[in-house]
């Protein structure tokens, strides 16, 4: 094992590396950004494609940015939660539970009635045994 070995090689697939160069992302981009009076998710957005395989191909894509993703969506969730204004849901609650219900109820009644639509349809016309033409 060299510990120093610092030859670079690119896209850079050592686990500690791409931590430490995301961590580093992280870290710098928002404060850069900040000062170019972009946002910082939009900055991150940035970042990662300019660091991706379509950019500079610094790092390749592996179960790691998987894990990267999941936590920069948990990030994304966090802001949003950060900037509701719980007073004003609070307020909106009617309206918000009846357009939640709508928003479940519409698309589930839609969904269960074309796949029972569907169904029968496969029932009539093929064998329910092997799918082939009864014809």
């Amino acid at each position: 094992m060299h510990w120093f070995d610092l030859s670079l090689q690119l896209p850079i697939t050592d686990p500690t590396w791409v931590f430490f160069l995301v961590l580093i992302i992280i870290l710098f981009a928002p404060m850069i950004l900040g000062r170019l009076h972009i946002p910082h998710i939009i900055g991150m957005i940035l970042a990662g494609v300019v660091i991706g395989e379509y950019g500079f191909n610094v790092l390749e894509r592996d179960s790691s940015f998987e894990l990267f993703g999941k936590v920069g969506l948990y990030y994304i969730m966090f802001l949003a939660g950060l900037e509701m204004d719980m007073e004003d849901f609070k307020k909106n609650r009617t309206k918000g539970l009846v357009f939640g219900w709508f928003t479940f109820i519409i698309p589930m009644a839609l969904g269960v009635w074309s796949s029972m639509e569907l169904l029968d349809l496969l029932q009539r016309y093929y064998s329910p045994v092997c799918m082939l033409p009864i014809h």
